[in-house]
């Protein structure tokens, strides 16, 4: 509305000028409208046809948004330290003993460590390694022994204790991830793991297969969140598998803006559902 009244008052005071101070008062106030005008809205005075064309061209065609195509992730990669140490490692040559006797082997005279036992606990194990290996991963190997015969160790207070394997989560520590935790872990652990993208109860079904017996202790979907329990080495396991599969599939999947001119958005989309039997 200023524009306007402001080109009136300079008509009005230059209409007794020649036609030259006429024009160049008009072309001022056509300067000082497009200085004004906001960007992103179409000029009124002047705009070229060309311009106007091309935008209308534009605003017909379709955009296309190409995803990555990938619909899995990858596992984290880190530096994993070789299970081979050398001459200052241990070679363990456990044939066929009894849990007790692997438990005083490994816990005691390896790792001295104050440890106990259920006394429910049985069965027979075997660890035989055919060169040196570090104390960690000789404990990995008992640890993978033990869950095979339905126990898990367990830290209390100062020391450890082998139970049942369905008593194991029972009074674990607990471990969340992306906290940093310096301490070296012995015996089985609780870690909550927050998802991103996939329901927790999605990531349960993909896990039970491959996870260890009572590897997945519960789903809480409300909050997306998964408890796991293992030792170290199995936990790892499943959290490569969580990092696999918890990805944003709409990253992976390409999109296309398509205006309609004659039909309606609806219509098309029916459509297309019936020829590719299959919902977009």
């Amino acid at each position: 509305m200023v524009c306007p009244a402001v080109l009136t008052i300079c008509l009005a005071a230059c209409h007794t000028a020649d036609d030259t101070s006429v024009f160049r008062a008009t072309e001022s106030v056509r300067g000082q409208m497009r200085r004004e005008q906001p960007m992103g809205q179409a000029n009124p005075i002047g705009a070229p046809l060309s311009t106007r064309r091309a935008d209308d061209r534009q605003a017909t065609q379709a955009s296309v948004f190409e995803g990555s195509g990938r619909f899995v992730g990858e596992p984290p990669t880190g530096t994993t330290s070789s299970a081979d140490a050398g001459a200052d490692g241990v070679t363990v040559n456990l044939v066929n003993v009894s849990a007790p006797q692997a438990a005083k082997a490994i816990l005691g005279d390896m790792l001295s460590v104050k440890y106990s036992i259920d006394p429910t606990i049985d069965g027979r194990i075997t660890i035989q390694t055919p060169k040196p290996v570090t104390r960690l991963a000789a404990l990995d190997l008992f640890q993978t022994a033990l869950r095979s015969n339905n126990a898990a160790v367990v830290s209390k207070g100062d020391g450890y204790k082998i139970v049942p394997l369905d008593q194991a989560a029972t009074g674990a520590a607990i471990r969340v991830e992306g906290v940093a935790d310096t301490s070296e872990r012995i015996g089985s652990g609780l870690q909550v793991v927050q998802l991103k993208y996939v329901s927790a109860s999605e990531i349960r079904r993909v896990l039970e297969p491959i996870a260890p017996r009572r590897g997945v202790v519960r789903t809480d979907d409300a909050r997306n969140l998964i408890t796991l329990s293992g030792n170290r080495q199995e936990v790892a396991a499943m959290m490569d598998a969580i990092h696999l599969f918890d990805v944003d599939a709409m990253k992976g999947m390409s999109f296309a803006l398509v205006p309609v001119k004659t039909s309606q958005p609806d219509a098309i989309a029916n459509e297309l559902k019936t020829v590719f039997a299959s919902e977009i």
